[in-house]
């Protein structure tokens, strides 16, 4: 995709369309949503519509705090945040520092209203804490002594883009450009929540519905709910889904990684990481395509069988 910032002379295309803008459509979604829910007729053919509308044009682009508008945008994200919420002012400057980065993918009919936005962080190492990454005093390294690239956040902006999103793009288009800006950084990789994993738990695990932080096992019982299929064959986790499907690797499963409320909540404090390597995207979806969920050595020592191959 070629990156570029949409500009407010961009008129709205109405070729192909009983007419009205992009936005002016979306608008209608958003109402549309909250009347009638997403299996609606109207908001089914709605969605077909905007979707087609937003197949051209799309680019992604890395914001910069240095420019005025693009530092206005990013604070009103940082705001929005609700993958790691922010906790503090000084949390709002660490996330912008040189460090730290935020890509968001726009199309140039909706000035202003990215469709999804994705928050990286430089590391010299692979983080096992998400404090490692959002506390204020984590030290700020020089970008170009990095040698990983942790995506620690990445979501629909709002509630009027849901199921019309463009995440894959977004992580794809982000990546690319990391290769090119960072040449030096080795591994792309997420630091995910497992949000599905207390209630699998709370049926399948073998400790009870208690709170089983510590445990030895739980590692391993995280790693086979993140392993497991449904029925129609793609992974029970929705973020697990997401980036299985885009061609991750299920790299390792992080015990006591979130330590805060909400990810003790969501998952006793575990996290994972997927790794994301260019010439392993189509053998992984590949695998997955077989019922396979393609693994690194950690997760397949806490499963007790060899590392799947890419």
């Amino acid at each position: 995709m070629q990156q570029r910032r949409p500009s407010t002379d961009d008129q709205p295309d109405t070729v192909g369309d009983n007419g009205g803008g992009t936005a002016e459509l979306i608008d209608q979604r958003t109402e549309l949503l909250a009347r009638l829910g997403r299996a609606a007729p109207e908001v089914r053919s709605l969605t077909n519509r905007l979707d087609k509308r937003l197949e051209n044009g799309l680019t992604v682009r890395g914001l910069d705090p240095t420019d005025a508008a693009d530092r206005r945008l990013a604070v009103r994200l940082a705001r929005s945040e609700p993958v790691n919420p922010l906790r503090s002012d000084a949390d709002l400057e660490r996330r912008l520092a040189p460090d730290r980065q935020v890509f968001v993918i726009e199309h140039p009919d909706l000035v202003d209203r990215p469709l999804n936005v994705l928050w990286v962080a430089l590391c010299e190492q692979l983080p096992d804490r998400l404090d490692q990454i959002l506390d204020v005093g984590v030290a700020e390294i020089d970008p170009s002594g990095a040698t990983v690239a942790v995506f620690y956040s990445v979501w629909v902006v709002e509630k009027a883009f849901a199921g019309i999103g463009r995440a894959s793009e977004l992580v794809a288009g982000a990546s690319a450009a990391l290769e090119r800006s960072h040449p030096h950084i080795d591994l792309q990789t997420t630091m995910s929540p497992v949000p599905g994993f207390r209630e699998w738990h709370r049926i399948h695990g073998t400790s009870g519905a208690g709170e089983p932080t510590g445990n030895p096992d739980l590692g391993s019982a995280c790693a086979r709910y993140l392993t497991s299929l449904s029925p129609e064959g793609v992974p029970l986790d929705p973020v697990a889904r997401f980036h299985l499907g885009n061609g991750a690797r299920l790299l390792r499963v992080i015990p006591d990684a979130d330590d805060s409320e909400l990810g003790l909540e969501r998952a006793f404090g575990l996290m994972a990481n997927y790794r994301y390597a260019p010439e392993d995207l189509e053998a992984n979806r590949t695998l997955l395509a077989r019922g396979v969920v393609p693994t690194g050595e950690q997760v397949a020592a806490l499963l007790d069988r060899p590392a799947t191959d890419g």
